[in-house]
């Protein structure tokens, strides 16, 4: 029951990202970059919850952006559920609260989207040229996201460990005599 219930957490906190990420920030961006919230928050809710609702998130993430911006149907959610389970193949190895390793998949994990959004929307139509795209694209929005990863990993963080963690025996006991 209480992975169902981190699932549904999970499946809000990216559709609030999704919403913030396209209404909000789609105004507001800096010399015409924004994060990609999504990214952020997909990898950050693989590392808490695993692989397996890495993708199940990912998925999520990128049907939302496929139906509402992409070329094809599924090519964003399939990019989206590699990322949530790669990244979820790391829970339990690293500490939720250390900020350098977290960030750093974040990082990695928008470099390897970007290029394969490159790679199958504009090089196979021979659009752009690979050094343009990743020194004039890739590398600004790389560096929004770290900046709102910065931001946003500590809040999600937090509400992992307020809301989503389950609780060992002993903690449920400590809470008890707390109360008693």
């Amino acid at each position: 029951m209480k992975r169902f219930v981190n699932l549904l957490i999970g499946m809000l906190v990216v559709l609030v990202c999704f919403v913030i990420q396209t209404a909000v920030l789609r105004g507001s961006s800096i010399l015409s970059f924004r994060p990609n919230l999504l990214i952020i928050a997909v990898v950050s809710l693989s590392l808490f919850l695993g692989d397996s609702a890495g993708i199940f998130l990912g998925f999520f993430a990128g049907i939302l952006c496929d139906v509402c911006f992409g070329p094809l149907l599924g090519f964003h959610a399939l990019l989206f559920a590699w990322t949530g389970y790669l990244c979820g193949r790391f829970t339990g190895i690293l500490f939720i609260e250390d900020l350098k390793f977290p960030l750093l998949l974040i990082e990695v994990s928008d470099f390897v989207y970007c290029f394969c959004c490159y790679i199958f929307e504009f090089m196979f139509r021979a659009r752009m040229i690979a050094g343009f795209f990743i020194t004039n694209c890739i590398i600004p929005e790389m560096v929004c996201t770290l900046l709102a990863g910065v931001v946003v990993y500590p809040l999600l963080s937090i509400l992992y460990r307020k809301v989503m963690r389950e609780k060992t025996e002993s903690q449920k006991r400590q809470e008890r005599s707390e109360h008693a």
